[in-house]
């Protein structure tokens, strides 16, 4: 069985009391919000309420359920070792997840990965290369687009710096947790591109590696 598919079959146990739907969101949720508190930059404020809410996602679920969400984990990151691809978007869309009404249908990963071999990788002054994916969905395009780099011998995770932006929070948690596991350095924020709006700090996630701290 892929790794999607087994992530899928546990969310499907889990999920007694509250919709798949719901319990995904829950875990990638948590997910982004512990790999967040681990880096240094986060003030305390930011870092309580961000654990507050934590805590309150814990306490919707029994010891029984709680102990499956590590699983989850796991399965994520050997799922990511075994292949740069959207895990995560497959997993939202497997499990019927994607609105009609806000368009949420991810790209697949082999267009993904097309498009972004016909990216050719160009550096600033500095020699880092820049990617800004302001719909950035489950994070697909960056993820493909990484591993284009990587696949022409180019370290991605010195040379690649990431803005990522969408509209919706489960994206950014989705988008945050597989760019932070894979060691890409990313602001990823929770911002409308159309009208710009100011992004308030608990929009903001910046992966580990962005900020000098390993996963």
């Amino acid at each position: 069985m892929k790794y999607d598919q087994q992530i899928i079959s546990l969310i499907n146990c889990i999920s007694k009391y509250y919709s798949p739907h719901q319990v995904f969101s829950d875990w990638v949720e948590m997910y982004a919000i512990s790999i967040s508190n681990t880096c240094t930059l986060l003030n305390s404020t930011l870092k309580q309420s961000r654990e507050q809410k934590y805590l309150e996602i814990v306490k919707k679920y029994k010891n029984t359920e709680m102990s499956k969400f590590p699983d989850l984990c796991g399965l994520l990151a050997i799922a990511l070792d075994n292949d740069m691809a959207d895990v995560l978007g497959n997993v939202y869309m497997g499990l019927e997840s994607g609105s009609k009404h806000t368009g949420q249908f991810f790209t697949p990963n082999h267009i993904s990965r097309l498009t972004a071999r016909l990216m050719p990788p160009v550096t600033d002054a500095d020699g880092i290369i820049r990617f800004t994916e302001p719909t950035c969905g489950s994070g697909g395009m960056v993820i493909a687009y990484a591993k284009a780099l990587f696949e022409q011998g180019v370290n991605y995770q010195k040379k690649l710096e990431v803005i990522a932006q969408d509209i919706d929070y489960r994206c950014v948690h989705m988008c945050y947790v597989q760019l932070s596991l894979l060691g890409i350095k990313a602001t990823v924020l929770r911002q409308n591109t159309l009208t710009l709006e100011e992004v308030s700090e608990e929009s903001i996630f910046l992966t580990p590696a962005k900020t000098g701290v390993l996963v």
